[in-house]
């Protein structure tokens, strides 16, 4: 803006329109709070005097959202499950580093410039089996379970969720939500957290551990009697047939 009157010396009489952009930190209130910005331009209107001149004030209100899951037994929608590790993905797949807000709380966040990213081993359900992500734009993402609960089979496919809103003209959040894939949006009733389902099974073991080796093991030993009582049993059709 420096020296502005000789740069646009020629521009008398047109609009003057002044962008700008904020980003949203750790104390953004969440959802239906919202964040105000508020912007007017004080200018010189005189150039022979200290007078100014104002424009009216430019208002927006920015939002940032959340969502929960719900981890439960599927057989038992009654027993919560802990210990299942996620992975938050954005509506391509990539992975989202997190930054953890309030371990006491179990929440995560997208990780910011100057957060410490957390380990992906403690983005997990508590003993409550709830898994909290906030400071989420509007849109579609991911949820990926990379660990199940003990003697729980894992989810084989990712999970999508989208987070929708509404706005009034003036921009003000009228409603919002949060649906899973398949699911329609309830602007009466919105939900703000998902319910995963975990069924009971049991988890085959990794390539090259010690569980593979014993399967490995099983299998030759079963081959082999099954060659033994081939053999046996050809042998007894032979004495008959004599």
């Amino acid at each position: 803006m420096t020296d502005f009157k000789t740069k646009h010396q020629h521009d008398a009489g047109k609009t003057i329109t002044v962008e700008y952009s904020a980003t949203l930190n750790t104390d953004a209130a969440v959802a239906d709070n919202g964040n105000d910005n508020t912007a007017k331009i004080i200018y010189s209107n005189d150039p022979s005097s200290n007078s100014t001149g104002e424009t009216g004030e430019d208002k927006t209100y920015t939002y940032t959202f959340n969502f929960d899951i719900n981890k439960v037994d599927a057989d038992n929608t009654d027993t919560k499950l802990a210990g299942a590790q996620f992975e938050l993905q954005d509506a391509q797949g990539h992975k989202i580093a997190l930054a953890s807000v309030n371990p006491g709380e179990n929440s995560f966040r997208p990780k910011g410039a100057n957060d410490t990213a957390a380990a992906d081993t403690t983005v997990k359900t508590n003993s409550h089996g709830v898994l909290k992500f906030t400071g989420l734009k509007e849109g579609t993402y991911k949820v990926v379970e990379t660990k199940a609960p003990a003697h729980y089979n894992k989810l084989t496919a990712p999970i999508t969720v989208e987070i929708k809103a509404n706005y009034n003209a003036d921009g003000k959040l009228l409603n919002w939500g949060v649906i899973k894939s398949g699911e329609t949006y309830d602007a009466d009733n919105p939900a703000t957290s998902i319910t995963v389902e975990n069924k009971k099974g049991i988890e085959l073991p990794s390539t090259g551990g010690m569980g593979t080796a014993l399967f490995t093991v099983f299998g030759v030993l079963i081959v082999a009697l099954g060659a033994g009582w081939y053999v046996k049993s050809n042998r007894k059709s032979s004495k008959h047939a004599a």
